[in-house]
């Protein structure tokens, strides 16, 4: 696996190599991140408010170490 990103475009390209007993498969994947501030921005401009984060789906608290972020979301 590769992993490439891009900070200023908030994007990560990756590319997995999977391999069987006759090929070799490369798979592409493409994703975008936000910062918190952005998500909630972007769910008050959808008439969501952020109902919940976590850092985890164990449920830990998100904080700046977390790897993942979990926003859920609830109307207003």
């Amino acid at each position: 696996m590769t992993q490439t990103a891009d900070r200023a475009a908030q994007r990560v390209l990756s590319v997995f190599l999977v391999q069987s007993a006759s090929t070799l498969t490369a798979f592409h994947e493409q994703a975008t991140w936000a910062t918190l501030a952005e998500i909630r921005l972007m769910a008050r401009i959808a008439g969501l408010k952020v109902a919940n984060v976590n850092g985890s789906y164990a449920g830990e608290p998100y904080g700046a170490h977390s790897r993942e972020m979990l926003v859920v979301l609830e109307r207003q």
